[in-house]
């Protein structure tokens, strides 16, 4: 390159100190490759190539911690460190249910330290509803007392 186009090149591709642009970039409204800009490794790119293959990865391992009520679950003991089967009471918050456990008692639990139960599966599944209030009647009860939605329709119509 001669030097009279290596003087204009860097002169163009240098940001001006009033404008804080460089001409090149307010005449073509672009960046001008140079030699330097092509060493210069494209971070934003790297960076999102990185963040979907976390992503990626970080899918495949996630727990699915949707969970209905009545739905039969694995729920994890603290203190014999074992999972014990349960079925879903309720929804306390969004990631925190109302267990109970074969002999009545009721545990509360993030969905981390509930586990899909696949070897138990119920027939009536009823879904919880988006907000978290409680719809219990009796706090102590088992699933198998709790009011479906068929139950309370066949109710209201005998009314």
């Amino acid at each position: 390159m001669a030097p009279l186009k290596k003087l204009l090149l860097s002169y163009r591709s240098t940001p001006h100190r009033t404008t804080g642009c460089t001409p090149s970039k307010l005449f073509l409204q672009r960046k001008v490759r140079t030699r330097l800009s092509l060493v210069k490794p494209d971070t934003a790119r790297i960076v999102a190539t990185n963040q979907s293959k976390m992503k990626t990865y970080h899918d495949q391992h996630a727990k699915n911690g949707e969970f209905n009520r009545g739905q039969s679950v694995l729920v994890r003991d603290h203190r014999s460190h074992s999972w014990k089967p349960a079925t879903v009471v309720e929804r306390n918050a969004p990631h925190s249910y109302s267990v109970v456990i074969p002999d009545g008692r009721i545990w509360n639990r993030h969905a981390d330290h509930l586990l899909h139960d696949k070897t138990h599966r119920r027939e009536q599944v009823e879904p919880i509803p988006n907000h978290l209030g409680s719809q219990l009647q009796q706090p102590d009860a088992l699933p198998e007392q709790l009011p479906t939605s068929s139950s309370r329709r066949m109710n209201q119509v005998a009314r």
